[in-house]
């Protein structure tokens, strides 16, 4: 049987426009409030194919945990960046004569130990070493905060004035990407949610491939820079590691390493910052959080309920069976993370592994686990926590200007990425 045609013919009433029985449905999980969905999904259809989609959705922490940390070579990663659409020949052209490689989080082992190595040779991936940089965290969000707080109509869009700008200001320094620079590559690398993750018509598609390549052209420029003139950033320390194999990275293989970072972090960093304001601003708990020291528990149930990735993708290489469901070699696995934060009747493929296990929440996944859990976490929970609070010490009275305009039925369906556009305040 063909992976494009349905394994069963299914019907449900529990739900409206069931994702199991609509295909296609599930590609909007991103918008509106889906704990509903989530539940119903977990309960009812915890592993179901999606025709039109051409995917196999994962709804439950267990499942989903045991794809995350598989290390057997079962649930590969090496499709996660292929689009879910189907693309225009122009957009796919533009694709394939890229130079980018394939490098951390689409690599499975054991080439993916090398690039994990590169990786955290030099960027912060502990809290001791992210400590280091904190006092250019607190420069980065305070400057960033203190322009918001001197607009003089006292009102923004906190994605389009602050979190996005802010995100790559200090990412852009760490990788010393000089500052006239920064907006072009924070456009740039915006494109891969929409080619990868959306349902956009051939023109943008083509545009989305094209700030792609433009991206990748731009980081081996840079690269080739600072292999002539190295500097004290990410770039220099990249290309100057040498493998505990003594194999040395080629130029490309760091300027898709860089390329890799820079998407990451104007896909995620943002996202992570609004969707935790959204919630503080809407209970009306953003400045009670920060005086009482809790905005780093605001992000952390943000990263578990409302998480800026709210699925991922992975692939099979043989034929496996996830809550009884057989799911065939080759198929391409939609984990819903941000269903996988909320489910209520966790279990874990191996508890041993939580040293702290103690809560009745299931533990988060919005960074990943196992061999690919995100090197960059702690950062971006570091960074998260100082732009927060210092958002919270320029801007006290910060209010929503029109919630209703910023409900999350309001915001982007996508299959992947989660959070209001705009989110405009004022104060």
């Amino acid at each position: 049987m063909a992976l494009t045609e349905p394994m069963t013919s299914r019907t449900c009433t529990g739900l409206p426009r069931c994702p199991a029985t609509t295909p296609g449905a599930i590609a909007a999980h991103g918008a509106g409030e889906p704990g509903s969905l989530y539940a119903h999904l977990r309960r009812e259809h915890p592993v179901f194919h999606d025709p039109e989609l051409d995917v196999w959705v994962v709804a439950r922490h267990r499942d989903i945990d045991t794809v995350l940390r598989d290390a057997s070579g079962t649930f590969s990663t090496a499709l996660g960046y292929v689009p879910l659409q189907r693309l225009c020949p122009q957009a796919r052209a533009i694709l394939e004569a890229g130079g980018a490689l394939p490098v951390l989080s689409s690599l499975d082992p054991p080439h993916h130990a090398r690039f994990r190595r590169q990786m955290t040779a030099v960027f912060p991936t502990t809290d001791r070493r992210v400590g280091h940089l904190d006092g250019l965290l607190r420069e980065e969000t305070a400057r960033a905060a203190r322009e918001l707080a001197g607009r003089p109509d006292c009102t923004a869009d906190l994605v389009e004035d602050w979190a996005r700008p802010l995100a790559t200001a200090v990412l852009g320094r760490l990788a010393g990407i000089p500052a006239p620079d920064r907006p072009a590559v924070r456009d740039w690398a915006a494109g891969l949610s929409d080619l990868v993750w959306g349902h956009v018509d051939a023109a943008a598609q083509v545009a989305a491939a094209q700030a792609l390549d433009d991206l990748y052209a731009y980081c081996l420029a840079l690269v080739e820079q600072r292999s002539r003139t190295p500097g004290n950033d990410f770039v220099s320390g990249w290309l100057t590691h040498q493998d505990p194999g003594g194999q040395p990275f080629s130029t490309r293989e760091v300027a898709s390493t860089l390329m890799e970072v820079l998407i990451t972090n104007a896909e995620i960093v943002p996202r992570l910052l609004v969707n935790t304001l959204y919630r503080l601003l809407t209970t009306h708990t953003f400045e009670e959080a920060h005086r009482a020291g809790r905005l780093p528990e605001a992000v952390e149930e943000t990263l578990r309920h409302d998480p800026p990735l709210a699925g991922w993708l992975r692939n099979t290489t043989r034929e496996v069976h996830l809550s009884g469901t057989p799911i065939p070699a080759g198929a391409r696995l939609l984990l819903l993370l941000a269903s996988a934060g909320r489910d209520e009747h966790h279990q874990l493929t191996n508890p041993d592994t939580y040293d702290a296990w103690r809560s009745p929440q299931p533990p988060s996944v919005a960074f990943g686990a196992g061999i690919h859990y995100c090197p960059g976490a702690s950062y971006t929970r570091r960074l998260a926590h100082h732009a927060l609070a210092t958002l919270a010490e320029a801007c006290p009275r910060l209010t929503l200007t029109h919630p209703d305009r910023c409900h999350p039925d309001t915001w982007p369906p996508n299959t992947a990425l989660r959070a209001p556009t705009p989110l405009l305040a004022d104060w």
